[in-house]
């Protein structure tokens, strides 16, 4: 049976006992011997309690989760320190303190996680280890791209970096422990297997033309807007188009850069035939009302599907392609989507000798190259050739539709 001893200016209550070799061992109880509405009588009882199981754990008779336990009764018991939340109710208490798609891809992923987790979630923050988020991070990986998979582990790093460094839940970052790279290569993925792969000149050509609407004329914003994503086609505002200069000015919504894109004459025919269509001037505020209404809802990842099931009803994607079917859902990754325009565009522009990289990059405004060529500046003449080398890579479907919207 251990002993207690008070130490210490705070008065502090100790424990003592002698180990297997017989050395005697001292650790600190963390409860004060001095308690508002405790006498010291029961401090010391207190303390009692703990030092015995502490004694029995180090001498390995009872188990570290068997002294935490009684730490937390003893605390609880005396209302000291604080509950150790769920990490279903700790994610849930992280407030929102980012912008929109931030905050609405920190919520995905934070979703991802606790799915993933399914009735552990309500398990203790203090029980999530490092195995457990390279388990999360294998999961992942056999679901969505490994960039998703990136991004989910930000934000649950973040989370949890908070709970080691404000609320002191956690000692460390377990989620630190769980390298992406590493996983892949033990799970025989290859990052440059899982990329998506651009569409074909023809099969470009049939999705501006062939592809009902508004479909097809999404397909030639992204497409004629130099591979702009999804989310930039789904919320384009009718401000950013500036039909007298002849550029679309937008900040993208998945970076926040800044671009300025040339207004080519075959897209400035769609956009003022869709802009007539709507009533003419301000009568939207959007583009593609439609589509931005339900981007800003619930179901936005919606969009993206709904045009992966066009591919495939129009034979452009293999329904085979689908994936295996992992833990009773499908694989997400699909070898061509809607971010396919954008690998088309860049592959459709490389292969003229006339452009350069460094004026492909810049155009498409891509911005994860070297360092030093993050200074590069195609300029506008430059920019406007790239877009030229687009209309050319699929005029004849273009002189097959005059009118520029079917």
């Amino acid at each position: 049976m251990a002993t207690v001893f008070k130490r210490g200016k705070k008065a502090t209550w100790y424990a003592q006992w002698r180990d297997a070799a017989g050395r005697t061992v001292q650790r600190k109880t963390g409860i004060p011997v001095d308690m508002p509405d405790k006498t010291p009588k029961e401090t010391r009882k207190m303390a009692q309690q703990l030092a015995d199981v502490m004694e029995q754990a180090a001498k390995g008779e009872q188990t570290m989760e068997t002294m935490l336990d009684c730490v937390r009764s003893i605390a609880a018991a005396n209302g000291m320190g604080k509950p150790m939340p769920s990490i279903r109710e700790y994610l849930g208490s992280i407030p929102a303190t980012s912008g929109e798609s931030a905050e609405k891809n920190r919520q995905r992923a934070h979703k991802a996680f606790l799915e993933f987790l399914g009735s552990r979630a309500d398990m203790r923050l203090d029980t999530i280890t490092p195995a457990l988020c390279r388990e999360f991070v294998r999961w992942a990986l056999g679901l969505v791209q490994p960039s998703t998979v990136s991004q989910y582990r930000g934000y649950i790093a973040a989370a949890l970096k908070r709970a080691v460094v404000e609320d002191r839940h956690l000692p460390s970052n377990p989620m630190d422990m769980a390298n992406i790279g590493t996983e892949m290569r033990a799970m025989g993925i290859d990052k440059a297997g899982r990329k998506r792969e651009p569409f074909s000149v023809e099969e470009m050509q049939r999705m501006l033309h062939d592809f009902p609407r508004p479909w097809r004329d999404m397909v030639a914003v992204s497409y004629y807007l130099a591979g702009l994503r999804l989310s930039d086609v789904c919320m384009l505002r009718w401000s950013s188009v500036d039909f007298e200069t002849g550029v679309v000015s937008l900040r993208e919504i998945k970076t926040r850069h800044e671009r300025v894109i040339s207004l080519l004459p075959v897209l400035r025919e769609r956009l003022l035939s869709i802009r007539a269509e709507q009533g003419g001037e301000g009568a939207e505020e959007y583009v593609f009302p439609h589509m931005a209404c339900r981007y800003q809802g619930q179901y936005s990842s919606r969009i993206s599907t709904d045009f992966t099931g066009l591919l495939k009803a129009y034979g452009i994607v293999d329904t085979r392609d689908d994936g295996e079917v992992l833990e009773g859902r499908r694989h997400r990754v699909n070898p061509k989507s809607f971010h396919s325009i954008r690998h088309s565009v860049v592959s459709f522009a490389r292969v003229n000798p006339q452009l350069t990289a460094d004026m492909v990059r810049d155009a498409v405004g891509h911005t994860s190259e070297a360092v030093e060529r993050g200074y590069f500046a195609a300029g506008d003449a430059a920019k406007a050739k790239v877009m030229e080398v687009l209309v050319d890579a699929v005029k004849p479907a273009e002189r097959d539709c005059k009118t520029g919207v079917a």
